[in-house]
């Protein structure tokens, strides 16, 4: 067990290794110079929460991933409601579904998104999450907004 228990550690410390000395060669790039497309038109406070401000996929980048999300979305036998996409830090979680937002919001097939961050008070809680969510719903399908209204004014 006390060997089991030394590798695991060696191999947690090599892996911790690795992220600091990435984590090293990212800040000696210094900032990063974004091109944002404001693909909805969404500014201000939730500007944030809708994406807007997340760096997209280069073309033909993370193709495999994005694959998998898409064929997940569009299975409508699946008996998974909910694609958790998981990773360290930094990997560019954002970034994917930053760009399948975006793409989805141009097909109208979007309902609805939010991407907490540190930048921001609104999107670094859970406290704006239903507000914003719901706000976006209303706005990607406008048939739904009586619903939600009426859902709204229901709950004090």
């Amino acid at each position: 067990m006390t060997r089991y228990l030394s590798q695991r550690i060696d191999r947690i410390e090599g892996q911790f290794e690795a992220l600091v000395a990435r984590s090293a060669e990212i800040a000696e790039m210094g900032p990063v110079r974004r091109e944002f497309d404001n693909y909805d038109g969404v500014e201000g406070k939730y500007a944030l929460a809708y994406g807007e401000r997340v760096e997209l996929c280069e073309d033909g980048t993370r193709t495999g991933v994005i694959t998998t999300i898409k064929d997940w979305a569009n299975d409508c036998e699946t008996t998974k409601q909910i694609f958790w996409l998981n990773d360290a830090a930094g990997t560019g979680k954002s970034t994917i579904a930053a760009t399948l937002a975006r793409e989805w919001h141009r097909s109208g097939c979007l309902t609805g998104r939010f991407f907490f961050s540190p930048d921001s008070v609104v999107t670094k809680t859970t406290s704006e999450f239903c507000i914003a969510v719901a706000q976006d719903i209303i706005t990607n399908q406008p048939g739904i907004q009586e619903i939600v209204q009426a859902a709204i004014e229901a709950t004090p």
